[in-house]
């Protein structure tokens, strides 16, 4: 039976019922102190018995007045010690050596930042993957999974889990070649969008600057106003900065230059903040997601971001001289294996060239005789 509503003597275990007609369960003992309300007195000894049950034989523990199973209270034990996955991101950005897209690195924090390391499975980064990735290219997905792969890589460096649960999800099949070019047109009508979508200019300039130079996406995200000569036209891209961790530089020319210089009339005294930046915070500008936003209003779902690459790469690689060296150099690859795919594109200039060398050949026969 209930004890007396005598609320005075509710400080030692039992259960009361309260003037509102609840009962009060309460726990006191060598493994800490508790209490619970129920409207049902069966309920309250319910708990009590099953939590006291749980107590003695080790599978539950009282933590900061409530109690938890063990498992919890090791959780709880793993955050304060700086074990999640936001302190993992920390902890691998001072290295200097993290290689993942900060748009990346938020997105997994917002989903996964505030569990332990040790705690993720290989559902949870299966739910982010396709949180993040669904409707979109397989490259999508394995960009994201290559990611968190790598993350949970490097906690195993640091001791911090013994297996990398990504590992046991398979990439997608993708197609590596994106031969999707963007027409002059097409290009005109993105421009024209990107500015009516973005008012800053960040969106519209990384479009333009992207298409002149072949850059990657990231690397402009990554640039910083020290890494820019506006008066000679480059854009210092440093190393650990690009895919390849070499240094290169952007030559910058034309409208992608003119819409730059417009752009930076407005610097931050601090050189080592951002060019394209978001809004809110430090983080920066996800141009992809901006993009895809202004691509699909004009009906070109079908365009990437990633599509000005290419369409850069075929048309330098169309200019008369130009060798897979140069071209290498351009877009920033270590192998000209990478390269190699355009050489059909040089087709034209190689048959002008034999043409030129054949017509030599036939003059000096004609003189000899």
């Amino acid at each position: 039976m209930a004890k007396s509503t005598n609320m005075g003597k509710t400080r030692y275990a039992g259960i009361y019922r309260r003037p509102n007609g609840k009962y009060l369960a309460r726990i006191r003992n060598r493994f800490g102190n508790l209490s619970k309300a129920f409207t049902a007195l069966d309920a309250a000894h319910r708990w009590r018995r099953d939590t006291l049950a749980d107590l003695e034989n080790g599978r539950a523990v009282v933590l900061d007045g409530e109690v938890v199973t063990v498992a919890e209270a090791e959780s709880q034990r793993r955050k304060a010690a700086g074990r999640t996955l936001a302190d993992l991101i920390d902890r691998f950005k001072l290295t200097g050596e993290c290689r993942v897209p900060p748009p990346h690195l938020d997105q997994y924090t917002e989903d996964l930042g505030d569990k332990p390391v040790d705690e993720i499975t290989r559902a949870d980064v299966q739910a982010l993957l396709e949180k993040h990735t669904q409707g979109r290219a397989p490259a999508t997905f394995n960009r994201y999974r290559a990611g968190i792969h790598r993350l949970m890589n490097y906690a195993r460096e640091v001791d911090w889990v013994r297996d990398n649960v990504v590992t046991g999800i398979k990439r997608k099949r993708e197609d590596n070649r994106r031969d999707r070019l963007i027409s002059p047109d097409e290009e005109m009508a993105l421009l024209a969008a990107c500015e009516t979508h973005d008012t800053q200019g960040r969106l519209p300039t990384m479009f333009a600057l992207l298409m002149a130079t072949g850059a990657r996406v990231g690397e402009l995200q990554g640039l910083t106003w020290g890494d820019l000569d506006l008066k000679a036209g480059t854009a210092r891209l440093g190393w650990g900065t690009t895919k390849n961790n070499q240094a290169r530089t952007l030559i910058i020319r034309g409208v992608a230059l003119e819409r730059l210089k417009a752009y930076a009339k407005v610097q931050p005294l601090n050189k080592d903040e951002l060019v394209f930046r978001n809004d809110v915070g430090h983080s920066p500008y996800d141009a992809t997601k901006e993009f895809r936003v202004v691509a699909d209003s004009l009906g070109l779902r079908d365009v990437v971001l990633h599509n000005c690459r290419h369409t850069f790469a075929t048309r330098i690689a169309r200019v008369p001289g130009m060798t897979l060296v140069m071209l290498r150099d351009a877009l920033g690859h270590k192998s000209l294996a990478m390269v190699q795919r355009y050489t059909h594109e040089m087709t034209d200039d190689l048959a002008a060239k034999i043409e030129a060398m054949l017509s030599r050949r036939s003059n000096l026969t004609c003189n000899r005789l």
